[in-house]
């Protein structure tokens, strides 16, 4: 395999790991939020994002579902598709979050985020790749809401564990567009910042835009969009 090809299996490898069960939650933001959808309650989330690293571009989609089960718990299923220099790889995550503390009217929340994921490499099979548990908090002060994850993701391949975080802030510009900030990273791979947007068109869809980079050499630079159907 040559230098190129060796870098993009290791760029899908990469992404398809960073794509953790508990991915998507709070599209466009990395950060979780505490907030459970309720029975009969559902959501289909879709984001698009390419990531820029050391000359080389990593472009992922990914979808999913989920609904409210139970007062208190819901269940997701998702999947992705991750392309860098021609070669493609897949994964799919089973994520659900159940309420410690129920978040009501944009107070304190406090929540267990969990999720299992497979991916399938070039020339590879599906495999069970990771799973995440994520304690997750929200509070809302005034036009502000306020993340924090605090996690661990195990991954199959590495066989260790790595300790996840994650602090996210929310501002209501008006009563359909928020402006975001965030910061987060994992146990030995430093850290992002990230701001964005996220519109909400009406009662049903709402979409986000989210630019990130990382803080550690070599930097990466990340930029998303997502869109949101609930119904």
């Amino acid at each position: 395999m040559n230098r190129v090809r060796s870098a993009a299996a290791l760029a899908l490898a990469g992404a398809l790991s960073a794509w953790t069960p508990t991915a998507m939650a709070g599209a466009p933001m990395a950060t979780e939020d505490a907030d459970v959808l309720a029975p009969s309650e559902c959501e289909w989330e879709s984001t698009a994002n390419r990531t820029t690293v050391s000359g080389f571009s990593v472009r992922t989609l990914a979808t999913k579902a989920g609904c409210g089960l139970v007062p208190g718990t819901q269940l997701a299923f998702g999947l992705a598709r991750t392309t860098a220099e021609g070669e493609s790889a897949n994964g799919l995550g089973l994520t659900g979050k159940t309420a410690l503390i129920p978040r009501r009217d944009g107070g304190f929340g406090l929540t267990l985020a969990y999720g299992f994921a497979w991916a399938k490499e070039p020339g590879d099979s599906l495999r069970y790749a990771a799973t995440t548990v994520t304690l997750v908090a929200s509070q809302g002060v005034g036009d502000w809401t306020f993340h924090g994850n605090l996690g661990v993701t195990r991954f199959r391949a590495e066989g260790d564990s790595r300790s996840t975080w994650a602090l996210g802030a929310e501002y209501a510009l008006s009563p359909a567009v928020s402006a975001l900030v965030e910061t987060y990273g994992s146990e030995g791979n430093g850290s992002a910042w990230g701001a964005g947007l996220r519109w909400a068109a009406s009662q049903s869809w709402s979409f986000g835009l989210m630019a990130s980079q990382t803080q550690r050499s070599p930097k990466a630079k990340d930029v998303l969009l997502s869109a949101k159907l609930a119904f």
